[in-house]
């Protein structure tokens, strides 16, 4: 629990977010997007775009951390699952035999409604928090989690076949908390 108990609390807090209602066809849907100040905490990004990803690829071998902000846009063509592991954390989108559409996070799961072959994710990750805003916000899923201290892997995947990743760009991400001086 070592990075864990550096935080001024024990109990999960989420990203502050930003509500706006958006028309989905004749219908209006609240939407949530996390703030914009959040980009003030954003290090260096590493993006990619026109990504074939394969079942067995992991474009994002290299990267380790704790706190991120991934945004990413694909197509999962003939990909059955496509999503991010994100310490030891699964994150996916998935097509199951009925064409009914899921993203899921851990235990919690729920239906995507847009009919667009594009998903469009944006994931934040915490020491203990992840929130998934899909779909510009038509879709959010915020989940407690308690990694390993020694797990700071991050993981892209496709399984059942490819997906085209249109756009993939990840932030580390600063402490919103200043260090005590003294």
């Amino acid at each position: 629990m070592g990075n864990i108990l550096k935080c001024p609390f024990n109990q999960q807090m989420s990203f502050p977010y930003e509500l706006k209602l958006r028309r989905f066809g004749s219908t209006l849907k609240l939407c949530s997007l996390p703030v914009r100040e959040i980009e003030t905490l954003q290090h260096e990004p590493k993006t990619w775009s026109g990504l074939d990803l394969k079942p067995g690829d992991n474009p994002l071998a290299e990267l380790s951390g704790d706190v991120w902000d991934i945004q990413t846009e694909f197509d999962p063509g003939g990909a059955s699952e496509v999503g991010f592991i994100v310490r030891g954390r699964k994150v996916a989108y998935s097509l199951n035999n009925s064409k009914s559409r899921r993203l899921s996070s851990g235990e919690l799961n729920t239906g995507m409604s847009s009919d667009s072959k594009s998903v469009r994710l944006r994931i934040l990750v915490d020491r203990t928090t992840v929130e998934v805003f899909g779909n510009d916000g038509e879709i959010v899923i915020s989940a407690c989690f308690i990694p390993k201290d020694d797990d700071r892997s991050l993981k892209m995947f496709a399984t059942g076949g490819p997906a085209r990743v249109a756009s993939l760009r990840i932030h580390k991400l600063k402490s919103a908390w200043k260090e005590a001086s003294g």
